[in-house]
């Protein structure tokens, strides 16, 4: 069975940096919720002997590697693998990291922590908790209680919940706030229980993320067929003994549920980050040019944000209508001047060179 996550350390490293590394991973994912190796693998060793899948969120560091690794993290690069590199020291880093890599921004073990480095590499594969975003649309007359046991179950796993009972401040615009976190989710995990689509904000919300191209997990309550307008979502269908009481569902029921957005979510993200690869190459490719090496969004992205911070935010109306804060509307003009649809691709660590 191939993981959801797959992750390389690639190269050379001193074997106690290694383990330290590992070990720093291992209890980093642990934190999350996640296995190893069912739900994350981590590969250590030659490039050559690193083959993510290319349909999982996948990233790696790389140390000093031998001349005949080029080819292997060449292929590695043209696939859109996010790979960091790593020196022992600043000052060997043009000697130790491999040609391929040096145009890339990296990091080095006499001013980094094995904690700074397994960090990176989880932001590089989508894994940290800020990246991880899911709205839950139910309705309140019969999903609360099985909602908020999952905006709990979730949020144990390292995942940025958006419910509307607890992320909306007193004060905030309801429908704008509500607009806007759904846009920025890379899973809409609807609780699809009688009545669902009747619902004037279920159905709204339903129809904006079929817009976004966001990845759906259905969770369907016993009885309740499955609306042809959720056909392309991960389908989960209860039965009544997922159920502790009328509306709140057992423990084995929650893990399945999370285990379905894991899985949806990074198919999500890799597929986004790969559409947008091949974006940037088709762009570049129309000038005469040539995109080589990995492409990143991270710095590029906060700063762009971190500029408009301290702006006064007022409601701006967007192209389709809908009241979008000002640093919001920025963000998506960023998106669409880079062709994206969706939620923005999640960061990818610190590298030179970016949009």
């Amino acid at each position: 069975m191939t993981s959801m996550y797959e992750l390389g350390i690639l190269g050379t490293l001193p074997k106690d940096v290694l383990h330290t590394i590992q070990a720093e991973l291992e209890s980093q994912i642990h934190e999350l919720g996640l296995s190893i190796p069912d739900e994350v693998s981590i590969y250590s060793g030659a490039p050559s002997g690193f083959k993510p899948t290319g349909s999982r969120c996948s990233a790696a560091i790389c140390s000093k590697c031998d001349d005949g690794d080029n080819s292997a993290l060449s292929s590695l690069l043209d696939k859109g693998i996010p790979i960091i590199p790593v020196a022992t020291a600043l000052r060997n880093f043009s000697k130790e990291v491999p040609a391929l890599l040096s145009p890339l921004n990296g990091l080095a073990l006499d001013t980094h922590s094995a904690f700074q480095i397994s960090t990176a590499l989880l932001e590089c594969a989508t894994l940290l908790p800020r990246q991880r975003h899911v709205f839950i649309s139910y309705r309140r007359d019969n999903g609360s209680e099985a909602a908020l046991q999952l905006y709990s179950s979730l949020s144990a796993r390292g995942f940025d919940i958006f419910l509307d009972t607890h992320k909306l401040h007193p004060g905030e615009h309801f429908q704008e706030v509500l607009w806007q976190r759904l846009c920025d989710c890379d899973v809409l995990l609807m609780l699809d229980t009688d009545r669902y689509f009747d619902s004037r904000w279920t159905n709204a919300e339903f129809g904006r993320a079929m817009s976004r191209g966001l990845a759906f997990v259905r969770v369907g309550w016993p009885g309740i067929s499955l609306n042809p307008r959720a056909g392309a979502a991960v389908n989960l269908q209860l039965d009544s003994s997922h159920f502790e009481t009328a509306h709140s569902l057992k423990p084995v029921a929650l893990a399945s549920i999370a285990e379905a957005v894991e899985m949806a979510r990074t198919k999500s993200v890799a597929m986004r980050y790969q559409s947008l690869v091949d974006t940037l190459k088709a762009s570049v490719s129309r000038i005469g040019g040539r995109l080589n090496g990995d492409c990143h969004l991270s710095h590029s992205w906060r700063s762009h944000l971190a500029s408009h911070a301290r702006r006064d935010i007022r409601p701006t109306p967007s192209a389709s209508g809908s009241c979008i804060r000002r640093h919001w509307l920025n963000r998506e003009e960023l998106a669409s001047s880079y062709g994206l649809v969706g939620s923005a691709p999640a960061a990818h660590g610190a590298t030179r060179g970016k949009l």
